[in-house]
């Protein structure tokens, strides 16, 4: 999504151009929630990957049958915001070149196997361009931002003889890349965080590892076959780690949507980045379908 100032916009977003990889109804949550920002003007593109849709994939921006996913949500999505401009990009990710995410501010990948969002990441850490990526999985999901080296502004009202004063603070924050947060090994010195953790960090290691041998993610219609899986790729990723398999229970691989939760995270995330406003949450949200919540952790630092 490009998005360029409003001229008359009390607090504008500066040029903001993001690459939204597929498009499920995740994608769809936060791409919506952006596009109709109010500081943006004409002059922006969004330029989702397509995969092909179904009714499975219906949401607010598609409305037929088997065809391109970002074609099928093309003019829902300009309809949201007419100062925006959207496109489509129908390539397959592994098919473009590092040359490619380098004209963008701003990267956003979903739906992508680890070793495509590790690349991206790092193609994006070495160009000085902000990364996002998330999922939803069924009822669990998460969303990673890499925001480099990131400067933003808090405000604080104070009182001034009964009169209220709103100053900025400059803070800054530093990320660290994908490859980190997700090869962190949990013996030694992190055994007391390892105890405080949700386990919803874990079970996302072990979908990722899902869809790295199926080329695929768990589906309801092969549910039963898919646990096995899940259960067999739990005890041998959380084992390299040197995490104890029943961190993550099998409850967690019984899964139903939450995409505008996550996706509305994202979103939020995504402004943040861009506006320079408020501290961005570092660096992995996740949401966890068992206790019905969702939270932050820092993980990779």
């Amino acid at each position: 999504m490009v998005m360029e100032t409003l001229r008359d916009s009390p607090r504008p977003i500066p040029l903001v151009t993001s690459r939204v990889s597929y498009l499920p109804g995740y994608t769809t949550d936060h791409r919506k929630s952006v596009v109709m920002t109010d500081s943006a003007r004409p002059g922006g593109s969004s330029t989702p990957r397509g995969r092909k849709t179904s009714a499975y994939h219906s949401n607010v921006a598609i409305y037929s049958d088997w065809f391109q996913r970002a074609e099928a949500s093309l003019s829902r999505a300009q309809e949201l915001n007419i100062m925006v401009t959207v496109r489509a990009d129908t390539d397959n990710v592994e098919d473009k070149s590092d040359t490619f995410f380098q004209q963008f501010n701003i990267v956003v990948a979903t739906e992508c196997s680890q070793d495509q969002l590790v690349r991206i990441n790092n193609i994006c850490r070495e160009n000085n361009v902000l990364f996002f990526c998330g999922d939803v999985f069924g009822m669990f999901g998460y969303t990673f931002a890499d925001l480099l080296s990131h400067q933003f502004v808090e405000e604080k009202n104070t009182k001034v003889d009964k009169l209220t004063v709103t100053t900025t603070i400059k803070k800054e924050m530093t990320c660290v890349p994908l490859q980190d947060a997700l090869a962190t090994h949990w013996d030694g010195i992190l055994t007391n965080k390892l105890k405080k953790m949700d386990p919803s960090y874990f079970l996302l290691l072990v979908l990722l590892a899902f869809r790295k041998k199926k080329s695929r993610d768990p589906n309801p219609a092969e549910r039963a076959e898919d646990i096995i899986e899940l259960k067999k790729l739990r005890d041998k990723t959380l084992s390299s780690v040197g995490v104890p398999p029943e961190k993550v229970s099998d409850e967690l691989f019984r899964v139903s949507p939450v995409c505008a939760i996550v996706g509305g995270i994202m979103a939020q995330e995504i402004i943040k980045a861009a506006s320079k406003l408020h501290e961005p949450y570092d660096n992995m949200f996740f949401f966890n379908p068992t206790t019905n919540g969702g939270f932050i952790e820092c993980v990779g630092k």
